[in-house]
């Protein structure tokens, strides 16, 4: 089990143990599991970053699935779906329009 620190737009900090964190898009939260049985929800708008803490000192080895997203690099999620990036707690989503202004797809 691994040791999560969510760090929130307000500058307080939140420790989670959990088995893995998924990004919900629907709820626009993280969904931190043990299990199949959600510890902790975090919303998505107030989160700055969320880091996880191993208990080895091994190095991490980028992209890797954690839950429901897949971990890009440290503070860099993106959601299963591949609609959504989470970058040091700014999330970003596809655009529908190209650059020229016209519907893509």
């Amino acid at each position: 089990m691994a040791r999560y620190t969510i760090n929130y737009l307000t500058g307080d900090t939140e420790t989670v143990e959990a088995d893995g964190v998924e990004y919900d898009a629907d709820a626009g939260d993280y969904t931190f599991v043990v299990g199949r049985q959600a510890v902790a929800l975090a919303p998505v708008i107030n989160v700055r970053s969320v880091h996880r803490q191993d208990d080895t000192n091994e190095a991490i080895a980028y992209p890797h699935q954690d839950g429901g997203v897949t971990v890009l690099g440290p503070e860099v999620f993106a959601s299963a779906d591949g609609d959504a990036i989470s970058w040091r707690g700014e999330n970003y989503t596809r655009n529908p329009r190209n650059l020229f202004g016209k519907a893509v797809g």
